[in-house]
């Protein structure tokens, strides 16, 4: 639904034609409204919203602005990234995420205010390493969208060796992002038809490693044995932070209320093994060019 939510939002111009023939718009809309289920009704009604504003604006005026948006979108990921050397892209995306990763006090950890509209404020260094995944994901999903199927095979491909050097140097974070949009774009098998047979085995592996069972626990089996420098997957552990969190403060015992200290030894537990990982750092040698077109095409700013 995701990736169907962005192919209207950028690529409006696959469905506005279509679109004008009332039994496509009839049988899109009752499509939406199947899928809009409990855990993707949200998305359903945007991708509505979406259809309804792009219909009614002129034709003109609409071209003109999806021609802009599709321009700036393909300036932001441009096929001779995709043509890079894989290795060298996960390197320096490895390099990003570890110094994003440092930065994190133990403090921000407590509180779950990462849930709260006031994250920028008591956990800002946790609110952009999340805010830097969302980026990566829409980015992804935007840039597969607006390629051809020639540009989609060349960029699943290159994705797969930059998944494959992310999981062999523990970098979870990115990792994990990568296979969140391998995940979204999986339900369009006729673009892996072009993948070679042991690609597409890799990818299926991908999405088996990052599955949400139980709250990514490979994911999280794998973070607690590898060797550093690492990055986790924070989302995982903010989830099991968040359940902790919701614990009561104080408890009743033998007529007496007492505090929760299983509660807090829990959550410091948590944030040890986690911050254990903050000491070692990654040395690879940097890559200026690579690292401000990455930063340049997920239209994050390294540098705010």
């Amino acid at each position: 639904m995701n990736l169907l939510r962005t192919w209207v939002d950028f690529y409006w111009v696959d469905f506005e034609k279509a679109y004008s023939n009332d039994s496509f718009a009839k049988d899109f809309n009752q499509f939406l409204d199947k899928v809009g289920n409990s855990d993707n009704k949200a998305v359903a009604q945007r991708i509505k919203d979406t259809i309804t504003k792009k219909a009614h604006s002129e034709k003109k005026k609409g071209l003109g602005q999806e021609s802009e948006v599709r321009g700036r979108v393909k300036r932001q990921i441009p096929m001779t990234f995709w043509n890079s050397d894989p290795e060298e892209i996960a390197k320096q995306l490895c390099l990003i995420e570890c110094e994003y990763w440092s930065h994190i006090e133990y403090y921000e950890f407590f509180g779950a205010h990462w849930s709260k509209e006031d994250q920028e404020d008591l956990c800002p260094n946790i609110s952009r390493i999340l805010e830097w995944g969302d980026h990566i994901k829409a980015t992804l999903q935007s840039a597969f969208c607006l390629a051809s199927q020639e540009e989609r095979i060349i960029m699943l491909s290159s994705l797969l060796k930059i998944a494959k050097f992310l999981k062999s140097n523990s970098n979870f974070n990115s990792l994990l992002h990568v296979i969140e949009f391998f995940r979204s774009v999986d339900p369009l098998k006729s673009t892996f038809g072009g993948l070679q047979v042991t690609e597409r085995k890799a990818l299926q592996d991908f999405l088996v490693f990052g599955s949400k069972i139980k709250n990514y626990e490979r994911v999280r089996v794998a973070f607690a044995q590898c060797a550093r420098p690492s990055v986790p997957f924070l989302m995982a552990y903010l989830n099991e932070l968040l359940v902790v969190e919701k614990q009561p403060n104080e408890i009743l015992h033998e007529g007496k209320t007492l505090i929760n200290f299983q509660k807090r030894h829990n959550i410091t537990q948590i944030i040890k093994a986690l911050l254990q990982h903050q000491t070692t750092f990654y040395d690879f040698p940097g890559k200026p060019a690579i690292r401000e077109t990455i930063a340049s095409a997920f239209t994050f700013s390294m540098t705010e």
